[in-house]
């Protein structure tokens, strides 16, 4: 296995009590690392890439090098690899240690905004069967049995599912001025529209205990927002003129990572949920954009 770990808890830890730890996860054969989120940036051949970044200490490393843009990122359950979706429907695994990619083979082509789910088994992706680019519904593909599965039949454009607890959020719009959040049961197919005409909803991420982030221009702008899993409460966390988006929750739900547009180049940004306090994470010369935070072996 190979997991990802924040450093700052196991200081807590009484001094033998650590080192056992230490032991027990050299015994099971689990690596900790320092790269706590993965994110997209340029690489060195102009296309987005990859990267890691520790949010203790701001550094980054390079994982993927191929020669195409990548859109999507999602982590593994135990930190191993990323799955990919690229810009022109490319779907493969990212080994994190020696950066290889492996095409993943699917029944259909053209998968768009590929998310996995928490247990490893499922991927869900918007996909248009027609010639329309805002045909698109919300589809699954379990990785085992290679069976998929189309989980809405709405009109118009479907995108950006995100897993939740027994249900995938994803946006609705007809590619206007309203992009709603609805959700799908993953057991019964139903679907519930969560808000009605408010404008430009994106970037869902769900929290560990639930909580929603996304962004949404509800008051002119681009900001980041946070409401329980219905979308009945909101609070409004980010209150700048530049434009935030693509939230991404801690493992332990106090803090947000997500990326800030300043003077046209996007770089990520660090909140702090309880006092709210941010700081800026990374300043690339052409932008970082889209992070993920990993959650471990215990989401």
């Amino acid at each position: 296995m190979f997991l990802i770990t924040n450093k700052k808890p196991l200081r807590t830890f009484p001094h033998i009590l650590r080192k056992a730890f230490l032991l027990l996860l050299l015994l099971l054969g689990v690596e900790s690392v320092a790269y706590d989120v993965a994110f997209l940036s340029p690489g060195e051949n102009a296309y987005w890439q990859v990267w890691l970044l520790n949010t203790s200490n701001g550094k980054t490393k390079q994982i993927s090098h191929s020669a195409y843009d990548k859109n999507r990122i999602s982590w593994h359950s135990k930190g191993k690899k990323l799955l990919v979706n690229g810009q022109q429907g490319e779907l493969v695994w990212l080994d994190v240690r020696t950066t290889r990619e492996q095409a993943i083979k699917t029944p259909l082509q053209g998968f768009s905004d590929a998310h996995l789910s928490p247990d490893n088994q499922h991927i869900a992706f918007s996909l248009s069967t027609s010639e329309s680019k805002n045909d698109n519904n919300i589809w699954l593909y379990h990785l085992t049995n290679k069976k998929l599965k189309k989980l809405t039949n709405l009109p118009e454009l479907q995108h950006q599912p995100v897993w939740g607890k027994n249900k995938i959020y994803f946006l609705s719009g007809s590619g206007g001025d309203t992009h709603d959040i609805w959700s799908v049961d993953t057991k019964t197919d139903n679907a519930q529209q969560l808000t009605q005409n408010t404008l430009y909803h994106f970037d869902i991420a769900v929290s560990p205990t639930g909580k929603l982030a996304f962004t949404s221009n509800l008051h002119g702008q681009y900001d980041i927002w946070q409401a329980d899993a219905n979308v009945q409460h909101r609070q409004r966390l980010t209150e700048d003129l530049t434009p935030e988006s693509s939230p991404s929750w801690s493992p332990d739900g106090r803090y947000l990572v997500y990326d800030r547009m300043d003077k046209g180049v996007s770089n990520l940004w660090l909140m702090d949920l309880k006092s709210k306090k941010v700081r800026q994470l990374t300043q690339r010369k052409y932008g970082a954009m889209r992070p993920v935070w990993f959650h471990g072996v215990s989401r």
